[in-house]
């Protein structure tokens, strides 16, 4: 049931996307894969052969490392791509001037790095699919990956106010599983344990391997090989007879090891015991001589104490001139305190002299302030009543314009009547 689940990266069809609907105001999209039954189902894929590379913040996302140059990982890579080309597609009906950025980083001669978010729903198993947490994590083992694309996010870029957009994949880590490691204890012993075929000589039949009954369990590795044609040799024979060559059998190489042989090397062997080589009179004198030098050295010892010498004397004079260096500093320290505190009492009274210097000068600024104003006060109470004055004058002869005018319209009315 799961592997029906999984996209197959061996086949790619545009159709097969499905998506939400696209406008301006969305920043992330969610992408499914409809050749899954399932519907809603987002793209998931399987790839083994992974190599822990690094976290970031705690575990929050992984970066695992992938082979491009392998067929598996080499599919994948191209069934994205497809994929990321028929988005783009997709997405230009919206928005103008969009670019995908691939979910890896991308070298010529070294792996892909992808990285992958996880969550609490993560499943992290070993071998044995025995459930493990991710600071389990090793840089040597060897991890199969199931992930998902789980949404598109839509960054917007404004230059010299021209927007343009990228397309970043978001993947996301559903289950991790650790591969067997290599039982390289149990390949060597298979290797060693191997029985090749026996080979026989059709010219020669005295030669052939039958003759040799251990040849057939000769180990098959290189540097085992080279191991068999040692020829162990004890020191005594060395002794006895320098010019004699090691035999060596030419129907095949030695055996690795040959017990008959170790037996004799361990029987020519010299044993020496150390007890009986003790001498008992070279024993007293040792113990005599180490008697008399512990003696010398505890007279010298004594002599040393009995030496008088400066040491104490100095030690005084010197503990005499740091008591006086200390007073010193300390009256230094004390002068220095006192200054400083006539220095800040002398600083308060400047301050509280300038401070009722200042409030002196403020109260005589004050009261020719307050003269001032008197004064343009009376002005402006003069040029006010001479105002008003004059404007009464004006008024009056106004006024008695008016009448004399009044008057002279009436005569002219009686005149005129009479």
């Amino acid at each position: 049931m799961l592997e029906e689940l999984i996209t197959d990266i061996n086949s790619f069809s545009e159709k097969q996307i499905d998506h939400d609907i696209i406008t301006q105001e969305k920043t992330y999209f969610s992408i499914y894969n409809n050749k899954i039954e399932q519907p809603f189902h987002k793209f998931w894929f399987n790839v083994p052969n992974t190599k822990f590379f690094k976290n970031y913040s705690d575990y929050n996302v992984l970066r695992f490392a992938l082979n491009n140059k392998s067929n598996s990982v080499s599919k994948l890579i191209d069934f994205i791509k497809k994929l990321s080309t028929s988005l783009k597609n997709i997405f230009e009906k919206n928005f103008e001037g969009i670019q995908i950025d691939l979910p890896w980083k991308e070298y010529e001669n070294y792996p892909y790095l992808f990285s992958f978010y996880t969550n609490e729903d993560i499943i992290f198993t070993d071998s044995e699919k025995n459930i493990l947490t991710l600071d389990k994590l090793d840089l040597s083992q060897t991890y199969s990956l199931l992930f998902e694309i789980k949404n598109l996010k839509l960054v917007k870029i404004e230059i010299d106010n021209i927007f343009t957009y990228k397309l970043k994949y978001n993947l996301n880590i559903l289950m991790i599983q650790q591969e067997p490691q290599l039982n390289l204890k149990s390949f060597l012993l298979s290797k060693i344990n191997k029985q090749p075929e026996p080979v026989f000589n059709s010219n020669n039949s005295t030669n052939n391997l039958n003759h040799n009954p251990n040849s057939s369990l000769k180990p098959q590795l290189p540097f085992l090989s080279q191991l068999s044609n040692v020829v162990l040799k004890s020191e005594s024979d060395t002794r006895t007879n320098n010019s004699e060559k090691p035999k060596v059998n030419i129907g095949g190489p030695k055996k690795l090891i040959d017990l008959d042989e170790i037996l004799q090397i361990k029987s020519r062997l010299i044993k020496v015991n150390l007890d009986s080589e003790k001498n008992p009179d070279e024993d007293n004198k040792s113990n005599k001589t180490n008697a008399n030098l512990e003696n010398t050295l505890m007279e010298q010892k004594s002599q040393l104490k009995k030496v008088k010498t400066k040491e104490k004397s100095l030690l005084k004079h010197l503990e005499k001139q740091s008591k006086k260096k200390k007073k010193h500093d300390k009256t230094i320290k004390e002068n220095l305190d006192l200054e400083l505190e006539l220095e800040k009492y002398t600083d308060n009274q400047l301050d509280i002299e300038f401070k009722k210097d200042k409030k002196i000068k403020s109260t005589e600024q004050d009261t020719i302030n307050l003269e001032n104003e008197l004064e343009e006060y009376k002005e402006n109470k003069d040029i006010k009543k001479k105002d008003k004055k004059d404007k009464k004058n004006k008024k009056d002869k106004k006024d008695k314009k008016k009448v004399e005018k009044e008057s002279d319209d009436l005569e002219k009315e009686l005149e005129m009547f009479g």
